[in-house]
């Protein structure tokens, strides 16, 4: 399966501006449209007005707020969404093994476009990455 076979709107949730733009860069290249949220607050607000998302990007850690508490809020609201965390962490340093699934993938920036490409398909496929 290709990006392009994939969803077309995807929730970017990232308290870093230039990381925002950047990823927004990426998925405009492989064809996505991004909704794009700096807080947790801002992202619930544009998944609730936009039943097209169901795939979100998000920083693990957003602040204050854990990314991972974000992605369980929005799960609960939509079933089969999709998830890809990101963070400037590795893996390992700051996953659990409860954190990631079939419908749960990780990144670790700075990522590149095949990278992006790679983990959206497969976790849009299903596959552990």
């Amino acid at each position: 399966m290709s990006s392009l076979d994939a969803p077309r709107t995807v929730l970017i949730i990232d308290d870093h501006t230039e990381c925002l733009r950047v990823t927004v860069d990426l998925l405009d290249i492989l064809g996505y449209h991004a909704l794009v949220a700096s807080d947790a607050e801002q992202a619930e607000a544009l998944f609730a007005g936009h039943q097209e998302i169901d795939l979100v990007i998000l920083d693990l850690f957003l602040g204050t707020t854990p990314g991972a508490a974000v992605a369980q809020r929005l799960e609960s609201r939509r079933a089969g969404l999709r998830v890809l965390f990101m963070s400037g962490y590795d893996k390992e340093a700051c996953t659990t093994p409860d954190l990631l699934g079939p419908r749960r993938h990780f990144i670790e920036k700075p990522f590149s476009l095949g990278a992006l490409e790679a983990a959206l398909t497969a976790l849009l496929a299903g596959q552990a990455i």
